[in-house]
């Protein structure tokens, strides 16, 4: 069991509840497919084949930005776990900018730190609900 910062806690219910928030405009899949897009690559054509007008960039700019605080301030502790065991994590997961990392259990294992992509991930309480009936 690995335990975060209270900051990090907060920064995750601030995500979720923004996360939340736009879903009333901007669709799930919309939200996540900018914020991939966006991670990879510094496009100003983004919000524009996304359909998305100004304040809605700026919004999920800020989601972004939270979320990417949120998961580099463990980074410290995943960083000096990933040494300890001889591991090599790569500039995207370290960043934040990593979306859907897919962990494998065996890398949780010797870096529990990068369990805190899980507190950040882009989908809500209600969508996983119906994604896992």
């Amino acid at each position: 069991m690995v335990s975060y910062a209270r900051s990090t806690y907060e920064k995750s219910r601030r995500f979720h509840e923004m996360l939340k928030e736009l879903q009333k405009t901007i669709s799930p899949v919309m939200i996540r497919t900018y914020l991939a897009a966006a991670n990879k690559q510094k496009d100003d054509d983004v919000e524009l084949s996304l359909n998305i007008n100004e304040e809605q960039k700026a919004r999920l700019d800020e989601l972004n930005k939270l979320r990417m605080d949120g998961i580099r301030s463990e980074m410290k502790y995943a960083l000096a776990q990933a040494e300890k065991n001889g591991i090599q994590l790569s500039e995207q997961v370290v960043s934040g900018r990593a979306i859907l990392p897919g962990f494998k259990r065996e890398l949780l294992d010797k870096v529990p730190s990068l369990g805190v992509y899980d507190l950040f991930i882009p989908f809500t309480e209600e969508e996983l609900i119906t994604c896992c009936k």
